[in-house]
């Protein structure tokens, strides 16, 4: 019996650190994985009244890895749109980091988002329509990062088109 190696050879030969970047570069198919993969994509070009997909597991199931793939098959799907209209954008990905010490950051959250959205001047944008008395008490700028959340989040909900 012939045993044939996934792998080059002379990798065996290889110091760790090599082996290691080797196989960090390699994704290794799952059958899930494509599941989700042709699920999402056939909801995103085919969608009943869908707006939002939801993706969450454990660390390390591949939820980056399904993010990536989507999004690298979205934008070969509308090349031809992109290439016409290049200010289009086909998709906007971005990962919202865990909270730190149980505060979630709504300012980084939405800081991320716009620039998914490649939305200019996101750093300059300020709250200047809203009082510290129009929040909530669990919105007060003491639970979040900056006073300018509130402005952050209305940016990002004026880049999104009304849908009716």
């Amino acid at each position: 019996m012939t045993f044939e190696r996934p792998f080059p050879e002379e990798l065996l030969c290889q110091p760790n650190r090599i082996k290691t970047s080797y196989f960090k570069g390699i994704t290794v198919p799952h059958q899930k994985l494509s599941l989700a993969l042709d699920t999402l994509l056939m909801n995103i070009l085919e969608p009943a009244d869908t707006l939002v997909f939801l993706v969450f597991g454990v660390t390390g199931v591949g939820k980056t890895t399904l993010r990536l793939r989507l999004e690298k098959l979205l934008l070969e799907e509308f090349l031809s749109d992109l290439q016409n209209n290049p200010g289009q954008i086909a998709v906007a990905g971005f990962e919202a980091i865990p909270a730190e010490r149980g505060l979630f950051s709504y300012k980084d959250y939405y800081t991320r988002a716009l620039e998914a959205l490649r939305e200019v001047l996101v750093e300059y944008k300020v709250n200047y329509g809203l009082s510290e008395s129009d929040l909530p008490e669990w919105k007060q700028p003491n639970h979040l990062d900056s006073k300018d959340s509130p402005a952050l989040r209305r940016a990002m909900e004026k880049v999104f088109p009304i849908v009716s």
